[in-house]
């Protein structure tokens, strides 16, 4: 459903990206689409704003699917003028594909009901809504 919403645009060579909007929330997804249609980057912005970008490079084959070797993130203070407060460089990355415990469940996390949860990249807080 997330993903018929988004704004797919195209490139004159094959790279295209996939936009979302969520409220003042902007994600952008940078696909190669040659040799072998690679994420290599993505970047999130609130109210025009950027605090996160990811990029990936030196992808290599692993068990059939292409992944970075290596990846950069760059993260930026809520309003920080464009000077990043942190940037974590990843190399020789590697990989187990098919880990019987690599399930979608195992990514979230689960915050008490009525718990204040600070997102320190925007420097906003939510109170949580929904859950037990």
């Amino acid at each position: 459903e997330d993903i018929m919403r988004m704004i797919v645009k195209q490139e004159m060579n094959g790279d295209f990206t996939l936009q979302q909007v969520v409220g003042t929330y902007k994600y952008l997804w940078t696909f190669q689409r040659n040799p072998n249609l690679e994420l290599v980057a993505f970047n999130a912005s609130y109210e025009g704003v950027a605090f996160l970008g990811i990029d990936c490079t030196d992808f290599s084959n692993v068990n059939g699917v292409w992944l970075p070797q290596q990846i950069k993130e760059t993260d930026w203070p809520s309003g920080g003028g464009g000077h990043s407060s942190k940037t974590v460089l990843i190399t020789n990355a590697t990989y187990t594909i098919g880990a019987k415990s690599n399930t979608p469940v195992s990514y979230f996390i689960v915050w008490p009901l009525h718990s204040i949860v600070l997102d320190e990249r925007i420097n906003r807080t939510f109170k949580i809504q929904t859950g037990n």
